[in-house]
């Protein structure tokens, strides 16, 4: 699944219902991983997985993420004993706690109904292996923490990245837990912290109301930034790819 496939909602909402009703199932996740279950989380995918594709779930023997796939590729190994992964890709799975920085696969079984290989977290300078021909192979990042350690951002910078999804994202110190669960605490490739903000739609929806608009991308970025703050209370709430944003 791509990351902004909504299909797994329902799945994600289940898992925290099941924790505990109103706030308190969001409080026990907050407080076990940093984070609300989202759509996008490898944990709602894994329940997604269990409900509707269930003989594929039992069959299921280690999970990894795309990034970790690679690098296995990567340094020549395909036995899910030895996967590896990062602090970022980890952190936005669902089963894995910034602080300790350790998994919680009490979530995992919750999620995918028994367990299954994950893989070792490597430190951020830490080295996955080595190609045939001898190259070192990093340990990698997810696409907002790479994204950070490319520009070079610091303690207090902020990011937005503006695709499929929308990203806004602070570099940090040390992680906070939102007890809204609207602000992710994800690590970064470093050894510090992002606190992340996103919505599953972006640039479709920018494109989209600016040919409503009759007007390019410049245009429309001009008036954008002459309304004032808030916008007078105009809200609008399209309707892309299944879902609300």
């Amino acid at each position: 699944m791509l990351w902004n496939d909504p299909r797994p909602a329902e799945a994600a909402a289940d898992l925290v219902a099941e924790w505990g009703a109103g706030e308190t199932g969001r409080r026990e996740w907050i407080r076990a991983v940093g984070l609300v279950p989202q759509p996008f989380h490898t944990v709602a995918r894994l329940r997604w997985l269990a409900e509707h594709e269930t003989t594929n779930a039992a069959r299921t023997a280690a999970v990894c993420l795309p990034h970790d796939w690679l690098t296995s590729g990567l340094v020549g190994s395909r036995k899910i004993d030895r996967l590896v992964t990062d602090r970022s890709d980890a952190s936005g799975t669902g089963y894995w706690s910034v602080l300790p920085s350790d998994y919680r696969m009490d979530r995992l079984r919750w999620a995918l109904g028994h367990d299954a290989v994950v893989p070792c977290v490597l430190k951020p300078s830490e080295p996955a292996g080595l190609t045939h021909s001898g190259a070192v192979v990093g340990p990698g990042a997810g696409d907002n923490a790479a994204a950070a350690l490319g520009i070079g951002a610091g303690p207090g910078d902020v990011i937005i990245s503006i695709g499929t999804s929308g990203v806004v994202s602070a570099v940090a110190g040390s992680p906070i837990a939102d007890p809204t669960g609207e602000v992710i605490d994800s690590a970064d490739a470093t050894g510090r912290f992002l606190r992340l903000a996103s919505t599953p739609i972006a640039a479709r929806m920018l494109d989209a109301t600016a040919h409503m608009l009759g007007v390019g991308h410049g245009e429309f970025s001009r008036l954008a930034l002459s309304a004032p703050p808030g916008s007078d209370g105009l809200v609008v709430l399209p309707y892309f790819e299944r879902d609300l944003t």
